[in-house]
C-alpha cells in the first residue's frame, strides 16, 4: 500500500483500523499523521528523490512508516536485518541509513 492510498483513506475514513500491530490499533488518521510527519523530518534531511536509503529498523511498524515515508520522497528503499552486511550487497547511491538503532561507526558514503 502506498502513502497515497493511506492518505486518501485518513480522509475518507479516519477512525477505521489501518494495522494492528502487537494489539494496538493504529488507524488511518494515526498512520497517516506518523508518515507526514517522518516526510517533514526526512525533507530537512537534504534527500533528494532518487537516492536510495538503507532501512534498518526493528520495530515492523515503525519500518513501514520510515519506508512509505521515503518512498513517497521518491527515495529508493533498502531493508536490512543487520548494518554489519550493508557493503556486501555493493548498493550504489547510497545517501543514508534510518534506524532506531545506535549503531555508531557507520558512514554511508563509505558504503
Amino acid at each position: 500500500m502506498s502513502y497515497q492510498n493511506i492518505y486518501d483513506r485518513a480522509r475518507t475514513h479516519p477512525s477505521k483500523t489501518a494495522i494492528i500491530y502487537n494489539g494496538n490499533v493504529i488507524s488511518y488518521a494515526a498512520l497517516e499523521q506518523a508518515i507526514s510527519g517522518t516526510i517533514d523530518y526526512l525533507k530537512m534531511q537534504g534527500l533528494t528523490e532518487g537516492q536510495t536509503v538503507v532501512v534498518r529498523i526493528s520495530i515492523l511498524a515503525d519500518c513501514w512508516v520510515a519506508v512509505l515515508a521515503l518512498q513517497a520522497l521518491g527515495l529508493n528503499t533498502v531493508c536490512v536485518n543487520s548494518l554489519t552486511g550493508i557493503k556486501s550487497l555493493s548498493l550504489r547511491n547510497v545517501e543514508g541509513i534510518l534506524t532506531s538503532d545506535i549503531e555508531a561507526g557507520i558512514d554511508p558514503r563509505a558504503l
